[in-house]
């Protein structure tokens, strides 16, 4: 960490696709000198975690240009975590989760859990799960974290924890988890977000 990759040429590389990286502000002194390990956390919690509902095999090709596990940008405000696609701006509900998600990672940090936490993992290959978007690889890893979230408790009220994950993987094992949110055309994503058509139930609500 951070990963250092040589960019393929836009020049030569035609394919384009949108990130949607989350950006973690507000964070102490002794949090930027420890990016590295905070970001593997993300790496277990939130890059893990969303490719179990995020099956778009393009997630494979576009992390050979950008967005592969470990990938972060240091800015002047904290962390821009660059590992998901933007999937996540296609309903409120997952939006809520994504922002659950770092917020789960970061109360890890912040309370001293994150040794055990690594600890837990070790000798697994996250970063295989998320850069070949491997769903069976990323459902083990999952099912690991979830005996960490066990033995921890960690109850808060966003994202997942010991007392609602099972619903988590009762919606990220269905077939096509997406579809459960509703119709997804660009028209029905961009009327989601304006005006009086926005839909403000959280993931919490919603599960």
């Amino acid at each position: 960490f951070p990963v250092t990759i040589a960019r393929p040429s836009g020049q030569r590389v035609r394919f384009r696709a949108g990130g949607g990286q989350i950006h973690i502000g507000g964070l102490r002194k002794k949090e930027l000198s420890d990016l590295d390990k905070i970001v593997k956390l993300f790496d277990i919690i939130v890059g893990n975690t969303l490719v179990l509902i995020d099956r778009d095999p393009n997630n494979v090709i576009r992390r050979k240009i950008y967005g592969r596990a470990g990938e972060y940008r240091l800015k002047t405000y904290g962390l821009e975590y660059r590992v998901p696609s933007n999937f996540w701006l296609k309903h409120y509900v997952l939006w809520s989760l994504v922002s659950g998600l770092a917020n789960n990672a970061m109360f890890i940090y912040r309370n001293n859990n994150a040794n055990k936490l690594l600890k837990h993992f070790e000798g697994v290959d996250v970063r295989r799960a998320i850069n070949n978007n491997d769903y069976n690889k990323a459902l083990e890893n999952f099912r690991l974290y979830t005996e960490f979230l066990d033995k921890l408790k960690m109850n808060t009220s966003s994202g997942i924890d010991y007392r609602n994950y099972e619903k988590f993987l009762a919606w990220a094992t269905c077939k096509d988890p997406l579809s459960y949110l509703g119709e997804n055309s660009p028209d029905t994503i961009l009327r989601r977000w304006q005006g009086s058509c926005v839909h403000k139930e959280g993931y919490r609500d919603w599960e």
